[in-house]
């Protein structure tokens, strides 16, 4: 599988396309994006109002942008409650941007 490297120091954007069943771009009544960096033992819960935010960038299609501060894996969730109810799951991995 090819992936692009993902270095510490930097800004990544995460996407959510939500589908209704009929597998077309749709509106959900409720977004929430949930994060577990390398040194957390528990998700951190985002939204529309918290920072960083979720954003609408077009119909169905959200996103976060994510500050990668240390090195390792970055486990991420998106939900959406209402209609549709979805879920999906991630996660990607940080290398530290100097030579060891």
């Amino acid at each position: 599988m090819k992936y692009d490297t993902i270095l510490v120091n930097q800004t990544i954007r995460l996407k959510a396309r939500i589908r209704n069943i009929d597998g077309d771009l749709v509106e959900p009544q409720s977004i929430e994006f949930e994060l577990k960096k390398p040194n957390e033992d528990e998700y951190t819960v985002y939204n529309i109002i918290t920072s960083p935010n979720i954003n609408n960038e077009s119909t169905g299609v959200y996103y976060i942008d994510i500050d990668i501060d240390i090195p390792g894996r970055y486990d991420y969730s998106w939900f959406t409650y209402g209609d549709p109810q979805t879920s999906s799951k991630s996660f990607f991995v940080a290398e530290d941007a100097r030579y060891l």
